[in-house]
């Protein structure tokens, strides 16, 4: 995995991205292609879509966690997961949104069971 600088015009500046490694192998594999993954990402990050990649941005959170490059300020919550139907982390990517490190599912985080409201 690569980093490198990448100009953001929603926050008009530059900000820090990483490109994920391809699959090492040929064929059929359940590997994904190479991902661009934001990581400045987060409550300071008011786009609905990144200009980056143009995906939305809770896409961009769960590229982020998917690929295990969340941070540990970052609150992670181990809950049930209502995609994977597994008992498994969450990680809160700020106080609304909460994904899943097994499948990737980014929902809303006051809609887990479990969870009372927002983080503060």
């Amino acid at each position: 995995m690569r980093t490198q600088l990448a100009y953001c015009s929603v926050r008009a500046r530059h900000i820090r991205v990483a490109v994920t490694d391809l699959p090492t192998h040929d064929g059929q594999a359940p590997l994904h292609d190479a991902e661009l993954v934001c990581l400045d990402v987060g409550g300071h990050c008011t786009a609905v879509r990144c200009p980056v990649c143009g995906l939305p941005s809770e896409a961009v959170a769960a590229r982020l966690v998917h690929n295990g490059l969340q941070t540990e300020l970052n609150p992670i919550v181990k809950l049930s997961c209502p995609v994977c139907e597994h008992v498994s982390e969450y990680v809160v990517v700020d106080e609304k949104v909460a994904t899943c490190v097994e499948c990737g599912t980014t929902v809303d985080y006051a809609s887990l069971p479990g969870v009372s409201g927002p983080v503060a």
